[in-house]
C-alpha cells in the first residue's frame, strides 16, 4: 500500500482488490474494491476464470468511478469452494 500512496500521490489513480477490507484501509489503500474472499484468492476461486475476470473487470471499473481517493466498494462476488 506504500507504493499505491506513492503513485496516487503522483497523480496516478490505483485500486487494490482486497480480501480484508478493514485492514486494507486501516492500513491507508487509497481505492479498493472487496468481494466475500479468503485472502490469497482476492480475484476469486482457483481456475474460476470467469468469476476472476469478473471481478478485475469490476476492479477497473470501479478505479474509473471512484473519483478521489479513499473510497472502498463492495463488488458482489462470494467465494465458493468446490468439494
Amino acid at each position: 500500500m506504500i507504493v499505491q500512496r506513492r503513485v496516487e500521490e503522483a497523480g496516478i489513480p490505483t485500486i487494490m482488490i482486497a480480501a480484508l477490507h478493514p485492514v486494507a484501509k486501516q492500513q491507508g489503500s487509497p481505492r479498493a474494491v472487496h468481494a466475500l474472499v479468503p485472502m490469497g484468492a482476492n480475484v476469486g476461486p482457483p481456475n474460476d476464470v470467469k468469476v476472476q475476470k469478473n471481478i478485475i473487470r469490476e476492479a477497473l471499473q470501479n478505479l474509473i468511478e471512484i473519483d478521489e481517493p479513499g473510497k472502498f466498494i463492495s463488488i458482489p462476488y462470494e467465494y465458493q469452494a468446490k468439494i
